[in-house]
């Protein structure tokens, strides 16, 4: 069982290409995986700023409660008008709006973090199939040397008869 050195040396070249397109693949995840990232975070801050402006009117709206039903000397027709500025505050922030997007965003975040385990998760994979790889390239190697060796041995011992 020998191996020239020709299909050594073919075997050798395919297997340093695989291991470069294992290599793009693995650069190509790592920045897919880093803008996933990127993405994840600014849907984060907008989150947390999305979260704060409902904090700062629903604050508003508490305190204009507040005065309104500490203020006696209000009138009716006052109390109606505050009324009317309290509800028309409420539909401007539009709750289910908010945290419908609040859910949307929650949900993206999910998947995002989700997607970048998955990435985690190919990524030492690849790393396990590169070391399987080197493994395999060493032992062709070490078979191609034991042949050519056997090779040589069988022709001294050939030689020796003569």
């Amino acid at each position: 069982m020998s191996i020239s050195r020709e299909g050594f040396e073919h075997r050798q070249n395919h297997s340093s290409a695989a291991f470069e397109n294992i290599h793009k693949d693995l650069q190509t995840a790592l920045q897919n995986l880093s803008n996933e990232c990127l993405k994840t975070e600014d849907l984060e801050r907008k989150l947390c700023i999305s979260e704060n402006i409902v904090s700062a009117q629903k604050k508003e709206i508490l305190i204009l409660q507040h005065q309104l039903t500490s203020d006696s000397s209000i009138t009716k027709s006052g109390k109606r008008k505050g009324l009317k500025y309290l509800t028309s505050k409420n539909s401007d922030i539009e709750p289910d709006i908010v945290s419908d997007e609040v859910k949307k965003l929650l949900k993206k975040v999910e998947s995002l973090e989700k997607h970048n385990e998955e990435m985690v998760g190919c990524i030492k994979k690849q790393n396990k199939l590169i070391d399987t790889l080197k493994r395999q390239k060493i032992l062709l190697e070490s078979a191609t040397l034991l042949s050519i060796k056997e090779e040589d041995l069988q022709k001294f011992l050939e030689l020796e008869k003569c």
